[in-house]
């Protein structure tokens, strides 16, 4: 049944291990990390916003059918390595939603009841990263200085920027008037400053992260905010790609 929907994870579909989708699907809200204060004689609580969204399980009811050629207690046991191999946050696409995916970890205990020959029912739960990602903005693209690059979501993105620095003299970055200079003392070399772990380093092993992202004003990574932003820099830096990153809050 080519039409059947299906997840993708560790490079997989789940139809095929013979895992098929059921109509109980549910989208989910991540939730706000707010830590609420109550204070005797104050009518409402003080909240206090930690600036970040939680976690959010995302479950997809299966049925997994028995394959000719083995026992469904083999075929658990495949889908079992299959899913618990990455032990870190991996990429999960949804066929209902092709422009997009999850960063998702299959970690928790799974309860399957015997009650069929020929199928189990089983709900997967996967924890996945509150933001889901553009797959269109998972591609770099050379940059020239000065150019604007469109960030068609509605939350700020973390890109990935790569490009050349000559250190013959400290360089500026501008994103959107916030300036990041490159101190010569991060070397010659490609640079790389990934936004979403909030590191930055040269040739890929030299972590050069407080030469270029720690400010006046305190850390700080290049972030791309809805709309249009304005890209420039110095002549010192060279060979410049962008990698957006455009991601939307998960459900």
């Amino acid at each position: 049944m080519t039409n059947e929907p299906y997840f993708e994870f560790n490079g997989q579909r789940s139809t095929a291990k013979n895992l098929y989708l059921l109509n109980e699907m549910e989208l989910t809200i991540p939730e706000s990390d707010l830590r609420f204060d109550e204070v005797d004689g104050r009518r409402g609580a003080i909240i206090y916003d930690n600036e970040r969204e939680k976690d959010i399980i995302k479950t997809f009811p299966m049925e997994l059918r028995k394959e000719a050629d083995k026992s469904l207690f083999q075929q658990v046991r495949e889908i079992t390595h299959w899913l618990k191999e990455p032990k870190r946050y991996s990429r999960l696409l949804f066929s209902e939603d092709p422009g997009y995916f999850y960063e998702g970890i299959f970690h928790s205990q799974v309860r399957i009841l015997d009650r069929w020959r020929d199928h189990f029912d089983v709900a997967l739960p996967f924890r996945c990263k509150p933001v889901m990602y553009r797959l269109d903005g998972q591609t770099a693209t050379a940059h020239i200085s000065g150019r604007t690059i469109e960030n068609p979501e509605p939350i700020n993105s973390l890109p990935l920027l790569q490009f050349r620095y000559s250190g013959t003299a400290d360089a500026t970055l501008t994103i959107n008037g916030r300036q990041f200079r490159i101190l010569r003392t991060a070397g010659a070399g490609m640079i790389t400053i990934d936004s979403e772990l909030g590191t930055a380093y040269r040739d890929g092993i030299a972590n050069i992260s407080s030469a270029i992202l720690m400010q006046s004003d305190g850390y700080h990574v290049p972030q791309l905010r809805p709309g249009t932003n304005t890209i420039s820099f110095t002549t010192q830096i060279t060979q410049m790609t962008i990698t957006p990153r455009w991601r939307v809050t998960a459900i």
